[in-house]
């Protein structure tokens, strides 16, 4: 992930950097803590290794993260993937469910959410393995100069719902979620301004205008190529539907960079700057993205978008404050204190019981012929088993497939033909927000040539206090760096090959090392404008996101021409048929991560459930 891993820099430059400062330091592997502590001595990290524990720990606002990357799950999971049968003996709760989701994402949840509005007296238990619900939509928290300011993990923002949605549209109407253009949730005009870091400078506003400007690295033909690209994606046409998805079918044979420079024959800077685009959405880089998804996502002009302090975070907060509404007792959806221990109670109809990481899934008996499926799972250091009417599977699909017994083995066969992205993103707080404010930033910005995040956002971006000419400039802020995997051209387009490397690189990288090139990179890119890495940083969260992506590669997803309706032969549909008591709902089975498919996706699972 990192281009220079291993910073060799000397004790002078790790001072002037403000390594040895104390400041709040936290390390999160897929949604865990395993790290949380002020650095007061020079050579001090966290600890990376899965046999380092830390403690228990309470945030500033009171919620508990659990200490240590414990063995109830990273060690359980890999475990299973390795083919390793855990200890039998497995403690018989004695509870029977009429269904338990596995996993509690925003795929489980939503799940959770149509089950029970169409079977509303029936008992649901949602099983994950975090310490928190959401997913990779979890959420960073720190106060600073008494303010506290909530970051997202992962999922980030949501596109505007447009009419081919309507079940989406209906979900967010009957949770209470306006997302009309009146909303505060609505990112406003300024907002959308994107910068470009290029060669030392910031081009400001490079999308609209920028790239244009006199300060533009683009020569004449990339500029007119630039225009090109974007005017046709925005005058695509999705009709007839028939034309579309033949269109879709062929684009779906080659690569998003193939297309933009052999089909079209524009310049490769122009792939380079798209590149950075996609890396940021999808973890995946052009040189592996179907041409076909590329198309899907980006095409159809400009979107409004919305978002909550936390990101996607809110989201997940209505739902689970729609499904077990003791766990916030009427307090302000975003903003209040989850009380866990009302997730899991009794006589809740509902459940969400975290720190329970599922390591069998097994119909009882013949699958076509089953009452019931039994789920063990590992809670603290036991195992215990439950039985429930009906499953479904909510996880990522690297785990479906091993967790799941019996799988026919044209579905085990579809499933290896998943392929996942890493991703890391990093949230620094500052203490100022001086040099925002000189550059007049905005919201959000792409560095061209990076160390390390590849694009940045701004926590108050997207508030009236991010725009206002009399704001403070003093204020508290949040930086939050998007670190996908950069460009490797040594393996164009092998995205297992690209894949693999980036992932040791994330797990095996320190907290220090990462800590050095975050803060190099935010003196390269703000330092001319009075930031100092050494007295700004308040703190910084890395989220470690080992499978963040599903890898939209050619022919996954769109060789039917829709992964809308995808057909026999396609991974997506032969992984989420039905089995039995069994339906499937994780985010990957979109072909590629976007909510609005994950709503859909848990919509056809309930239906695959219910019919």
């Amino acid at each position: 992930m990192p281009k220079n891993k291993n910073n060799q820099i000397s004790f002078e430059e790790k001072e002037r950097l403000g390594l040895y400062r104390p400041i709040s330091r936290r390390d999160f592997i897929n949604g865990m803590l395993v790290g949380a502590v002020s650095l007061m001595l020079p050579g001090c990290s966290f600890p990376t290794s899965d046999t380092e524990k830390m403690p228990e720990l309470v945030s500033q606002t009171g919620k508990l993260y659990s200490g240590g990357n414990t063995d109830e799950s990273r060690f359980a999971c890999h475990r299973v993937r390795d083919g390793q049968h855990l200890s039998r003996g497995a403690e018989d709760t004695g509870e029977i469910y009429d269904l338990v989701i596995v996993g509690a994402g925003l795929g489980g949840l939503t799940a959770a959410y149509f089950y029970n509005q169409e079977r509303p007296d029936e008992k649901i238990l949602l099983l994950d393995n975090h310490s928190d619900f959401g997913g990779d939509a979890q959420r960073n928290e720190l106060t600073v100069k008494g303010q506290n300011i909530i970051v997202t993990q992962g999922g980030d923002y949501q596109w505007n719902i447009e009419g081919d949605y309507r079940a989406v549209k209906k979900l967010w109407d009957d949770l209470g979620i306006n997302l009309s253009k009146t909303s505060k949730l609505r990112f406003p005009p300024e907002a959308e301004r994107d910068n470009m870091f290029f060669d030392g400078n910031w081009i400001i506003d490079f999308w609209e205008t920028g790239y244009r400007s006199d300060s533009s690295p683009w020569p004449k033909q990339t500029q007119n190529d630039y225009d090109a690209f974007f005017d046709y994606m925005g005058s695509f046409k999705w009709t007839p539907w028939s034309k579309v998805k033949k269109d879709l079918a062929e684009l779906d044979k080659i690569s998003f960079k193939e297309w933009i420079e052999e089909v079209n024959g524009w310049d490769p800077q122009l792939s380079h700057l798209i590149d950075m685009w996609v890396r940021a959405d999808y973890g995946a880089g052009v040189d592996t993205l179907s041409a076909a998804c590329g198309l899907w996502n980006y095409s159809g002009g400009s979107y409004d978008r919305y978002k909550w302090p936390g990101g996607l975070s809110g989201f997940a907060r209505h739902l689970v404050n729609a499904l077990v509404p003791e766990a916030l007792n009427e307090q302000d959806v975003i903003t209040g204190k989850i009380d866990y221990s009302g997730l899991d109670r009794q006589d809740n109809e509902i459940n969400i019981r975290l720190k329970s990481t599922v390591v069998e899934v097994k119909h009882v008996g013949p699958a076509d012929d089953s009452n019931y499926v039994l789920i063990e799972y590992i809670h603290g250091d036991k195992l215990y088993q439950l039985k429930a009417k009906s499953v479904i599977m909510a996880g990522g699909g690297y785990m479906t497939k091993h967790i799941v017994s019996g799988l026919p083995q044209e579905q085990k066969n579809a499933y290896d033909k998943f392929h996942y992205s890493p991703y890391m993103v990093a949230n620094v707080w500052i203490n100022n927000s001086r040099a925002l404010d000189e550059l007049n930033f905005g919201y959000s910005g792409g560095i061209w040539n990076p160390r390390i995040a590849n694009y940045l956002t701004i926590a108050d971006g997207i508030t009236g206090a991010g725009h206002d000419p009399n704001r403070d400039p003093e204020r508290p802020n949040c930086i939050t760096m998007w670190c996908p995997p950069l460009p490797n051209p040594e393996f164009e387009g092998e995205f297992e090959e690209q894949s693999k490397r980036a992932r040791t690189d994330l797990n095996t990288t320190s907290f220090e090392d990462f800590e050095i090139l975050i803060r190099q990179e935010l003196l390269d890119v703000f330092g001319e404008v009075g930031f100092d890495p050494a007295e700004d940083i308040e703190g910084i969260a890395i989220n470690r996101w080992g499978h963040a992506e599903i890898i939209c590669y050619p022919g996954f997803a769109f060789v039917s021409g829709s992964s809308d309706e995808p057909v026999p032969g396609v991974p997506i549909y032969d992984a989420r048929q039905r089995f039995g008591r069994i339906a499937f709902a994780h985010t990957d089975l979109n072909g590629f991560a976007d909510n609005q498919g994950t709503t859909m996706v848990s919509r056809r699972a309930v239906d695959d459930l219910l019919d």
